[in-house]
C-alpha cells in the first residue's frame, strides 16, 4: 500500500484552512530570493506528527502553494512506525480524517511521486531469513543494487537518481525492531509521475478509488518479479552437471560484468534474460523457489489489503501416494487465497478490464481486438487467428480487403502473416500523409464496411 505520500496544492483556501489550523507545530520561517528572476518570496514550514507542511507565499505575503510530505502509513500509526499492516481501508480513513482536520480539498491537490509497497511478514508463511533474501539480492531489470544509505547491507535500492522508478529492499525489523520481526519490505519508489498519470492517477483523491489501487497492485507486481534473486535455499551437490553453473550464479561479480557486456555488445544482448531463466531454474530445481513464493505472497497480501479476496488457514498434509487424507497434530499452517465474485478467479494482470467496458477496436478495420494485448491498437496475429478459428465469414472479409492478390491461393498461416503485414503498411502510409502533430480540418475517417458484421 501507499507509504511516503508527497503532493502540492494551490487552491488557495485549502491552503489558508491548513495554515490557520492549530494542529501544527512551528518549524521555521525563511526568506529566499529566486535565482531566476530575483524575486523574495517567503517560505514557512510548520509539522504535524511525521507529516511535514511546506507554504510559499510571494512578497506580499500571500499564499501561493503548499506541499505536504510525509508517510500516510506512519500517520496511521499517529507518527511513530509503519512496520505493521496497513489495508486499503486504514488508507482511505486516515486520509479522509486528515482532510478533515485541516480542510483541505483533496480533489485539488496534485501528486508527486509517492512510495509504495508491502511488508511481508515471512514467519508467517515461510522459513525465509529477511537479511538472506537482501543479502542476495542482485539486480532489477538490468539495473544493479547499491546499499541505502551507504553503507548499510540490510538495505538496498536500484537503479541512479534518473530512473523513472527504484526498488527498495530492505529489512524492516531491523530499522523498527520493537513493532516487527524478521519482515521483509519490498517498496517501489516513483520518480516521475509520468506512468500513474498515464494510469489516470493525478489527484490524492484518484488514489481512493479501488480501481487505481488494482492498477498500482499490477504495477508492483509486475516490477517484483523482474527481481533478480539468488535462492540461497539451493543445495547442489558438487558431483552435480548444474554445480559450476550454481557457483557462477551466486556471483554478484559475474552479473555486474554480465550487465556491462550486454551493453558494450561483448555478449549477446539477451544472454542476460538466458542467465535469469537458468537461475530461476535452478531454484525450482534445487531450491524452494524463492522469488516465486515471494510474488505469490505479495499477490495474496496485496488482495487481502484491498478487500479483493478471502484467506483460508488449512494443515499440510505430507502422505505417501494413495494415502487416506487424514490431520496431523503437528501440521505446519500455510494460507490459501480464495478469489471472490468481484474478480471471478481471472489472474491479476485481467483486474483492470473488470473496470473498462471500452470496446478496442482496430484502427485500420474498425473490428473488435479485444482479444489481443492491452496495448495493441491494430488486428494483428493474433486476432486474425481468432477470426480464422471462430468467425470465418468476418476472416474471408478481412483476407478480400487486405491480403495482396500473390498470396490468395497461399497456406492460411501465410495469409494470416501477410494480412497482419498489410494492415500495418496501411497504418504506416496514414501516418505518413496524415502526421499526428499535424492540425486537419476534417475528421480523418473511413467508411467501414465491417459495421454491419461486427
Amino acid at each position: 500500500m501507499i507509504d511516503n505520500l508527497p503532493y502540492y496544492t494551490k487552491d488557495i483556501t485549502s491552503i489558508k484552512n491548513a495554515y490557520s489550523n492549530n494542529l501544527l507545530e512551528f518549524i521555521k520561517n525563511e526568506e529566499l530570493v529566486n535565482k531566476k528572476t530575483g524575486e523574495i518570496y517567503y517560505c514557512h514550514k510548520r509539522k504535524y506528527l511525521n507529516l511535514t507542511f511546506v507554504f510559499l507565499l510571494d512578497n506580499n505575503l500571500n499564499h501561493t502553494k503548499l506541499t505536504v510530505r510525509g508517510s500516510i502509513h506512519k500517520l496511521f500509526n499517529v507518527g511513530v512506525h509503519n512496520a505493521n499492516n496497513f489495508n486499503f481501508n486504514d488508507f482511505k480513513t486516515t486520509l479522509n480524517k486528515f482532510s478533515k482536520d485541516f480542510s483541505i480539498d483533496l480533489s485539488k491537490c496534485i501528486l508527486l511521486p509517492p512510495e509504495y509497497g508491502l511488508n511481508q511478514f515471512l514467519n508467517e508463511f515461510s522459513n525465509y531469513d529477511a537479511k538472506e533474501i537482501v543479502f542476495n539480492t542482485i539486480c532489477e531489470q538490468r539495473k544493479t543494487f547499491q546499499e541505502n544509505p551507504q553503507g548499510v547491507k540490510t538495505s538496498l535500492i536500484s537503479g541512479s537518481l534518473k530512473s523513472e522508478v527504484r526498488i527498495k529492499v530492505y529489512v524492516k525489523s531491523v530499522d523498527q525492531t520493537e513493532y516487527c520481526e524478521n519482515t521483509l519490505r519490498i517498496e517501489l519508489q516513483e520518480k516521475k509521475m509520468r506512468g500513474l498519470n498515464k494510469l489516470g492517477i493525478i489527484y490524492v483523491s484518484d488514489l481512493l478509488v479501488l480501481k487505481n489501487q488494482i492498477h498500482l497492485l499490477e504495477r508492483y507486481v509486475d516490477y517484483v518479479k523482474k527481481l533478480v534473486i539468488f535462492d540461497y535455499t539451493m543445495k547442489v551437490s558438487t558431483r552435480n552437471k548444474q554445480y559450476l553453473q550454481f557457483i557462477k550464479l551466486n556471483n554478484l561479480t559475474y552479473w555486474r560484468k554480465l550487465i556491462k557486456d550486454c551493453k558494450e555488445g561483448k555478449e549477446y544482448y539477451t544472454k542476460y534474460n538466458d542467465e535469469v531463466k537458468l537461475l530461476n531454474e535452478l531454484s525450482n530445481k534445487h531450491g524452494t523457489n524463492l522469488l516465486s513464493n515471494l510474488v505469490q505472497q505479495s499477490e495474496k497480501q496485496y488482495f487481502k489489503n484491498l478487500d479483493l479476496c478471502s484467506f483460508l488457514t488449512y494443515k499440510r498434509i505430507k502422505k505417501p501416494k494413495n494415502a487416506r487424507v487424514r490431520k496431523t497434530k503437528n501440521a505446519s499452517l500455510y494460507k490459501t487465497c480464495m478469489p471472490c465474485n468481484l474478480t471471478d478467479g481471472l489472474i491479476i494482470n485481467k483486474y483492470s478490464k473488470l473496470f473498462n467496458n471500452e470496446k478496442k477496436v482496430c484502427s485500420i478495420t474498425g473490428l473488435d481486438i479485444s482479444m489481443q494485448r492491452e496495448d495493441s491498437f491494430l488486428l494483428s496475429h493474433t486476432g486474425l487467428k481468432y477470426l480464422y478459428n471462430y468467425n470465418r465469414k468476418l476472416f474471408e472479409e478481412v483476407k478480400q480487403r487486405h491480403l495482396y492478390k500473390k498470396y490468395k491461393n497461399a497456406d492460411h498461416q501465410i495469409q494470416i502473416k501477410e494480412i497482419a503485414h498489410c494492415i500495418r503498411d496501411k497504418r504506416r502510409r496514414q501516418l505518413i500523409k496524415y502526421p499526428p502533430h499535424q492540425t486537419h480540418f476534417y475528421e480523418l475517417t473511413e467508411l467501414n464496411i465491417y459495421n454491419r458484421l461486427v
